[in-house]
């Protein structure tokens, strides 16, 4: 086992060294949302929302990362916010939107909403990037080079590309380096961001780190690079030096295929990619997280974990957190958000799944914090799940039998005596814990110094026994088992 581990371990060291991913990762359909005419170029802003250029209906339109429709804006036309056969998109750090109006042969920016504020002209449009600085980057297909501008539209410098180039798409890494889709070489080529040349890769064919007719280009947080393989139906990333790590897709109309995919975009997090083809629609990828096997225990995002028992079928796992969902029994409290977790693609699984959900416990009492639930979404009906609460970790764990909403919710306070003053003087008898401010006892045997009262309580809060009695007020008030 000893000698294994060193291999292993020298075998990834051997692998940073020349350049080469370690593991090759492998992409799953998450989730697509149709109904576009021609949808072009695609861009994910810092918050995760979703811009699609819909190239014959000459607009754009914003959705969440789930697919939910936020706005819409643009018609034919050339005055301001109007565009003709609109071909790229992208989104700066602020949330400001550009398009490159490919028939007006301009550039437009808008607010994240769609508010107009400036425009520019250029000679023939393709991709548009924005790198962390601002500036803007722009192909021009017929003009054959590369054009840099300042937000506002100011030109910094052009370079042109060799031979009959074409470039569609434009991509930035985090570092300010630039890279080029170029359709006439089917290759990529990357440059610093003032146009020095840094390294090219690629070839015409059907390979790995081969192109037909590219057309997209994204980079993700980590300098990866993704590409729209027009003609071989498939999307390719690579290192930000051209070594090829993994591609997927296939020629098709089915869910994970591709039908001549357009545009491609990878979220900040690096997980997620969108991409447009010809089907009209986007779809949604990411990595394969949940492996065949027992006991699988996947880390998810918002520091949720699910643990399947048994998982047939290999598949991804996702969560989302969402402000809306099914309606929370009105003498609950939600506390933070909705959690939809799913799994896709044609994955399965059988037995219990292990859900623990982490919650933020600021301004919760200690006594409200232990009314705390976890609850499952099932058959229309939300039900309790809870099998443990972490106090100290802020974490909240419960089974579930299938995957779907869950929500952390704060039970009601029920009164214990039907008297706040007499609740409030609750003290416990058996070393276990009540809130002196609201007179919530999670379990045990309690008195109450005011009603000389014994209240045998249970987990929900409610009375399974109460009986009269004469009790020493000392005793109650010093937390001391009863002789």
């Amino acid at each position: 086992m000893k000698k294994l581990i060193v291999c292993l371990a020298l075998g990834a060291l051997i692998c940073a060294f020349c350049g080469l991913p370690a593991l090759a990762q492998e992409y799953g359909f998450v989730a697509k949302w149709e109904g576009f005419s021609y949808p072009r170029g695609v861009a994910v802003d810092p918050s995760g929302n979703v811009y699609v250029v819909e190239q014959n209906a000459h607009r754009i339109q914003k959705f969440t990362s789930t697919g939910t429709f936020i706005t819409k804006w643009g018609t034919y036309g050339s005055g301001d916010g109007q565009f003709r056969y609109p071909e790229g998109v992208a989104v700066d750090s602020s949330g400001n939107v550009y398009v490159a109006d490919k028939t007006n042969q301009r550039i437009q920016k808008f607010t994240s909403n769609g508010v107009f504020i400036t425009k520019w002209g250029t000679y023939y449009p393709m991709g548009v990037a924005v790198d962390p600085s601002g500036n803007v980057y722009v192909a021009d297909y017929y003009g054959n080079r590369i054009q840099k501008f300042t937000s506002s539209g100011r030109l910094i410098a052009t370079w042109t590309l060799e031979g009959y180039a074409y470039p569609r798409g434009v991509a930035v890494d985090p570092s300010g380096n630039v890279y080029v889709e170029e359709q006439g070489h089917n290759r990529i080529q990357k440059f610093t961001s003032t146009g020095t040349f840094i390294t090219k890769w690629g070839s015409g064919g059907s390979g790995d780190g081969q192109f037909q007719d590219p057309w997209g280009i994204a980079v993700d947080s980590s300098g990866n690079v993704y590409v729209a393989d027009y003609g071989n139906d498939r999307i390719q990333k690579f290192t930000s030096n051209g070594v090829f790590i993994t591609k997927w897709g296939s020629r098709g109309s089915g869910d994970g295929q591709f039908c001549y995919p357009w545009g491609v975009a990878v979220d900040s997090s690096g997980k997620n990619v969108y991409v447009s083809d010809s089907r009209d629609r986007i779809q949604k990828f990411a990595p394969i997280n949940t492996p065949t096997g027992t006991n699988v225990e996947v880390q998810l995002d918002y520091g949720i974990t699910c643990t399947f028992s048994q998982v047939t079928a290999r598949g991804v796992t996702t969560a989302t957190v969402t402000e809306t969902g099914p309606a929370i029994p009105g003498n609950f409290k939600l506390l933070g958000k909705y959690y939809d977790i799913y799994t896709r693609p044609n994955y399965s699984y059988s037995g219990p799944i292990i859900i623990s959900i982490p919650y933020d416990d600021a301004g919760l009492t200690p006594a409200r914090e232990k009314r705390l639930r976890l609850q499952h979404y099932v058959d229309g009906t939300w039900v309790d799940i809870t099998e443990s609460l972490d106090t100290t970790n802020n974490i909240i764990t419960g089974e579930a039998s299938h995957l779907s909403y869950f929500a952390v919710i704060e039970l009601p306070y029920e009164s214990i005596t039907g008297n706040p003053e007499v609740d409030a003087a609750m003290c416990v008898l058996d070393n276990k814990y009540t809130d002196p401010e609201t007179g919530l006892a999670t379990h045990g045997t309690y008195v109450s110094a005011v009603a000389n009262k014994i209240v045998e309580m249970r987990m929900a809060g409610k009375i399974t026994k109460a009986e009269g009695g004469e009790i020493v007020k000392k005793a109650a008030q010093s937390s001391v088992n009863m002789p």
